[in-house]
């Protein structure tokens, strides 16, 4: 799997076709973990359904701290 390429836009559309065709709450999300020495930084955009946020797209930022206005869109 190490070479394997993931389709993640299609991932996303398979998660977002299993929620109802009504209004969503989105949510965006940005954390950041340090594992060992190593800045983990991840920002994600979830739907909220039935009280959990279920992840639908995310990137790494290649970076530390808060992510920037270009990022998030």
């Amino acid at each position: 799997f190490r070479f394997a390429k993931i389709d993640f836009d299609a991932i996303a559309q398979l998660i977002a076709r299993s929620f109802p065709a009504k209004p969503w709450i989105l949510c965006l999300d940005r954390t950041n973990w340090q594992i060992g020495k190593t800045n983990v930084n991840i920002l994600v955009l979830a739907v909220a359904y039935k009280g959990i946020a279920i992840p639908i797209l995310w990137t790494f930022l290649n970076k530390k701290g808060n992510s920037n206005t270009g990022e998030r869109i």
